[in-house]
């Protein structure tokens, strides 16, 4: 309860009140020996510190709930937190670590099967590879993300593709195909 309850005060804006009941949740869970519920919680708490600039405290409380996932077999909530960790060297600026961790997901994940949660890594692995200026194997993934959106009739993917491959075109000095790009959503 503590822990949702702290994703309410999130998601108003209200970060202190989050913090501290995520602190809560963590005590509570380690008291009881709950290594699930520690899990869910030490990923929530690890997120909000990333997006509050606390680097070292959030990739720490991240990968503690990964080690957690991962002992308690659970794939789904594993590739959750990898994208967390991802996402958190990813702002901390080291894309190499970040893709390392964005491949490491997509490993786990079914081949050939479209799913809005293989479009949102391939996506972010995109976008990491677009700030690392590896334009080539970006756009490879912006395509993948366009087709595997069109195929879900997944609209939030196909409009975030466009504007990968619009970025793409544009570094290649192509400005009139990106700018056909990024209008192909308003269609």
């Amino acid at each position: 309860m503590l822990g949702c309850e702290g994703e309410l005060y999130e998601q108003t804006g209200d970060n202190t009140r989050a913090m501290a009941l995520y602190e809560e949740a963590v005590s509570l869970a380690e008291a009881a020996r709950d290594e699930r519920r520690l899990a869910e919680v030490l990923f929530l708490r690890g997120y909000l510190r990333g997006v509050l600039g606390d680097f070292p405290q959030g990739l720490s409380d991240l990968k503690r709930s990964l080690a957690l996932y991962e002992k308690l077999d659970l794939p789904v909530e594993m590739r959750t937190a990898v994208n967390g960790v991802a996402g958190l060297y990813s702002r901390m600026g080291d894309l190499d670590e970040a893709r390392k961790y964005y491949e490491d997901a997509l490993r786990t994940m079914p081949e050939g099967t479209a799913s809005r949660e293989r479009v949102v890594v391939q996506h972010n692995l995109g976008r990491n590879l677009e700030r690392a200026a590896l334009w080539a194997e970006a756009q490879r993934q912006f395509e993948q993300v366009l087709a595997q959106s069109r195929e879900l009739q997944y609209v939030r993917g196909e409009v975030h593709a466009l504007r990968g491959l619009a970025a793409v075109r544009n570094a290649s000095g192509d400005g009139v195909r990106a700018l056909q790009l990024v209008d192909e959503h308003r269609v």
